[in-house]
């Protein structure tokens, strides 16, 4: 069967949509595989930087042999990680070199829109003829 992961994100998308009761669906089908994995001789702002840039809160640490020896946390990585790097990592989407395009039009990049305490409150995308937001 092999290794997975459950977590509160897997069971909001993977086991509520499937509209059963808990006992009526089995782990293996819930849990992500494979797992998202980082290897141990990373440092702490590389794993922190591999969290950010794919949605995750936690992955597993395996050794050299690619066996599982421990899961990191958002909030494990934190305890380390400098002021600035956490802001550094969390905000990496304002470099210039972060693009994403619009999944409606396929043209505009996304831009965050800013409240006034500099907090995102919402994603535009440049195309002014898409109203697409999220």
């Amino acid at each position: 069967m092999g290794i997975g992961l459950l977590s509160e994100r897997s069971i909001i998308k993977r086991f509520i949509p499937r509209n059963k009761k808990p006992d009526e669906v089995p782990v293996k089908l819930v849990m992500r595989k494979p797992i998202p994995k980082v290897r141990s001789d990373y440092d702490v702002k590389d794993v922190a930087a591999y969290l950010s840039e794919n949605g995750l809160e936690r992955c597993a640490v395996v050794d050299d042999s690619g066996h599982v020896v421990g899961i990191v946390t958002l909030t494990d990585l934190s305890r380390y990680l400098s002021r600035a790097s956490i802001t550094g990592v969390l905000l990496s989407h304002r470099t210039k070199d972060y693009q994403h395009i619009c999944p409606k039009c396929g043209v505009g990049i996304l831009e965050p829109v800013y409240n006034e305490k500099g907090e995102i409150k919402v994603f535009r995308f440049s195309n002014p003829a898409c109203d697409y937001e999220e």
